[in-house]
């Protein structure tokens, strides 16, 4: 007679804002033969089924008993999942205990103004530390400004480059009112 496999989903960890570490363990294959196992995983606000190979998105892990970890790319910031690992084997498929996580929210790109000198009537100088605090790429970045308090890039603008490579730029800039932008996706 054989038995059927046991598992245990041990933890959920390293959740960023696309992405999580799952770790499960398959502790013993009951004398059957796996087949496949893995993480099946789905926004939680998408049912309140519990996650499935039929219902949900799939991450298979290879092998059969031991730990199996996987990362769960491609996941939306600052949402709850929810996520189990399975086993299945030749008379079905066994799930561990779903558990929810969350994802971290992305933060906007900072920028802080380093100096800004050679101050005129009509032009000056600025310095500024870039510190991009999200994974998603700067399209653009630059300086814009007017005459009136709140610029945007609708107003006039000097393009300073693209990416999110450069940490510290320099800009000379006619009038006096400014304000660094960012353009994300």
């Amino acid at each position: 007679a054989h038995g059927r496999p046991t598992m245990l989903l041990m933890g959920i960890n390293n959740i960023k804002e696309t992405s999580a570490e799952v770790q499960a363990q398959v502790f013993t294959d009951g004398g059957v033969d796996i087949t496949e196992r893995g993480v099946v995983y789905r926004l939680q606000s998408a049912g309140t089924d519990e996650p499935a190979l039929e219902n949900a998105t799939k991450l298979k892990v290879e092998g059969k008993t031991g730990l199996l970890e996987g990362i769960l790319n491609g996941l939306t910031d600052n949402e709850t999942y929810i996520c189990r690992a399975y086993v299945v084997y030749a008379e079905g498929t066994i799930y561990t205990k779903s558990e929810t996580f969350t994802t971290e929210k992305y933060t906007a790109p900072k920028a802080e103004i380093e100096e800004v000198k050679d101050i005129t009537n009509t032009a000056f100088t600025v310095t500024v530390n870039i510190a991009s605090g999200t994974p998603l790429p700067v399209l653009e970045y630059g300086v814009v400004w007017g005459i009136k308090s709140g610029p945007t890039i609708e107003n006039n603008k000097l393009k300073l480059g693209e990416g999110d490579r450069l940490r510290r730029l320099s800009a000379s800039c006619r009038k006096v009112l400014y304000i660094m932008y960012g353009l994300m996706p």
